[in-house]
């Protein structure tokens, strides 16, 4: 039994009013899925581009920490915005994508806690990294675009983890459960996208 990620996999599980503004591209394989994703925002991608990779080469964490990305037993992804904020307004963006991502962990009856504000741990183990990356437009207080990446650890790595990860990261689950990373992409998009909403009305009043 796999736990595979498939478009149509995700989006039975996709709030209808999330599920249009969604764009999903899933690959076997990329570099790290933020680059991907600024490159296409630079080019002008709409807002809602989500990128959803199977392996990284060249996964990112924050201050240039590299990310842990073994082929099929993670996810990893990065999610489009154009968000009308501030530049400090953008750390919200952060925080939300941490609480989406515990009530998506919640819901697979796991019991996650956030090191704040971009670290998810389970069981004392690190298992999710958050990373948004934001880009500018000379003159401009607003970004142009926030680039939020979600790396998760869903199984252990065939290989284990390497040595110097070893007593620090874990993964979410022992034992390989079927259609798990598709409901998880699902809940953490349809979290998030209400929590975006909730960050947009405290500004606004």
């Amino acid at each position: 039994m796999a736990d595979v990620i498939l478009e149509n996999g995700i989006r039975k599980y996709v709030d209808k009013s999330v599920c249009e503004k969604i764009k999903i591209d899933i690959r076997d394989c990329v570099g790290s899925t933020n680059d991907e994703v600024k490159a296409l925002a630079i080019k002008g991608e709409q807002e809602g581009y989500l990128l959803i990779s199977r392996s990284q080469t060249k996964g990112k964490g924050r201050l240039g920490r590299s990310f842990f990305s073994p082929d099929s037993t993670g996810i990893y992804m990065s999610l489009l915005l154009r968000p009308k904020c501030k530049a400090e307004e953008t750390t919200l963006i952060t925080t939300a994508a941490a609480v989406a991502v515990c009530r998506s962990l919640e819901k697979a009856g796991v019991n996650p806690q956030i090191k704040w504000v971009n670290d998810i741990f389970v069981n004392d183990k690190k298992v999710c990294g958050i990373l948004a990356e934001a880009g500018f437009n000379a003159g401009t207080p607003c970004p142009d675009y926030v680039v939020l990446g979600v790396g998760i650890n869903m199984y252990p790595p065939e290989s284990d983890f390497p040595e110097d990860l070893k007593q620090i990261a874990g993964a979410v689950l022992s034992d390989v459960i079927q259609d798990c990373c598709n409901k998880f992409i699902a809940e953490f998009v349809n979290s998030f996208f209400v929590f975006k909403n909730c960050l947009k009305v405290v500004r606004n009043g």
